[in-house]
């Protein structure tokens, strides 16, 4: 059976040539149920990876204004971390925006480069989750001398931040944080290391795919979207770089991001 719309444009009666159209381009009840199902699909997705990149910003706050409220700081050290949560709020905002601007179209859809310090990016990144994660001491080596990194800023850090935020959630308590980075030929490699559980050998080549989560018995009760990883690598792709994961059951993980030098990105 063919179907065609009770009210076409304008409201007017349709002429026969239009009901022939109709008719060689037929669509049915089940074909709007099949991209009605297709369109909430990529809703629920878009809204899983924004509620993942929330709770980290949002995390930060919680336990920067828990430490003010607990301990007395000097006026400096309350406009410092008074600066970071205003930072992470605005954080906040701006996912939200650019939610909202590509929610019909995928979620990263340009970078911003600039040159970049890279012992500044990891520095910023440990000074982000070093009143939030006590327990977990974070440790950065950086050689001052390093080539600088063209890239974007917000999602480079974002990266980093997701790999943190990865480190602390599943290293045991007292467990410090690595980031490092260095040269390798035209390459700049920034690597995060935890002392965690590691992942088994069978889910190293799976765990950057989306909504992909191990399922270790030690992992069960662990929260987690599954797609912090898998956004990190689109970005490290779109820079022109690559992400890998070097792990061991028992000995930690240590994911790595190689970064092309400007010249051949440009």
């Amino acid at each position: 059976m063919n179907y065609m719309p009770l009210a076409p444009e304008g409201n007017k009666i349709p002429s026969e040539d239009e009901i022939s159209s109709y008719n060689d381009h037929p669509f049915s009840p089940e074909d709007h149920c099949e991209k009605c199902l297709n369109l909430y699909a990529r809703m629920k997705e878009d809204l899983k990876y924004l509620i993942h990149e929330i709770r980290t910003p949002l995390t930060a706050v919680a336990g920067s204004a828990e430490f003010l409220h607990e301990n007395r700081v000097s006026e400096e050290q309350q406009k410092a971390w008074l600066s970071a949560i205003q930072r992470e709020t605005m954080r906040i905002n701006a996912l939200l925006d650019d939610f909202l601007r590509v929610r019909t179209g995928p979620w990263i859809s340009s970078l911003n480069r600039t040159e970049i310090i890279v012992c500044e990016l990891l520095e910023d990144a440990a000074d982000r989750f070093s009143g939030i994660c006590e327990k977990h001491p974070i440790q950065t080596l950086c050689p001052p001398d390093l080539l600088p990194v063209y890239a974007d800023r917000a999602k480079l850090g974002q990266v980093l931040r997701n790999l943190i935020a990865n480190a602390v959630k599943y290293s045991p308590e007292g467990g410090a944080i690595h980031l490092t980075a260095g040269r390798q030929d035209t390459w700049t490699i920034i690597s995060v290391r935890d002392e965690g559980p590691g992942i088994p050998q069978e889910d190293l080549n799976r765990i950057f795919q989306k909504f992909y989560r191990g399922d270790g018995l030690e992992l069960r009760d662990i929260p987690g979207s599954g797609l912090g990883l898998a956004m990190a690598s689109q970005i490290v792709e779109m820079h022109g770089g690559r992400i890998n994961v070097k792990s061991a059951s028992g000995k930690g993980s240590i994911f790595s991001l190689s970064l092309p030098d400007r010249k051949t990105t440009e």
